[in-house]
C-alpha cells in the first residue's frame, strides 16, 4: 500500500485504505480524499488499528447517507484485513 506519491502507508493507515478500497468495490465510496481526526482510547495493536478501520467504515456509510449495524461495519472491516491488509503483510514477508 502506498501513498499517492508512491511512498509506503504508515501501518495505522492501512485499514483505513483497505476500508475505502473495499467500499469502493461495493460501490459505496466515491471518496477522492478525506480531512478526517478520529480519536479514542484503544491502545496500540490490533484491536486498535482494526478499530480505526471500523470508525472510518462508519465515515465513510455516513458521508453517503446509510446507516449501517455495527455487524455490518465489522464485515466491511474484516473483508478489508482479509482481501487487502493481510495480503499486503504476506507481500512485505511479514
Amino acid at each position: 500500500m502506498q501513498t499517492v506519491r508512491r511512498r509506503p502507508l504508515p501501518r495505522w493507515a492501512h485499514y483505513p485504505a483497505a476500508v475505502l478500497l473495499i467500499c469502493d468495490d461495493d460501490g459505496i465510496s466515491s471518496l477522492r480524499g478525506v480531512n478526517a481526526v478520529i480519536g479514542g482510547n484503544e491502545p496500540r495493536g490490533p484491536r486498535y488499528t482494526f478499530a480505526l478501520g471500523v470508525a472510518f467504515a462508519a465515515l465513510i456509510f455516513d458521508v453517503h447517507g446509510e446507516n449501517p449495524t455495527g455487524e455490518s461495519l465489522v464485515a466491511v472491516t474484516d473483508r478489508a484485513r482479509r482481501h487487502y491488509v493481510e495480503q499486503y503483510t504476506i507481500m512485505q514477508g511479514g
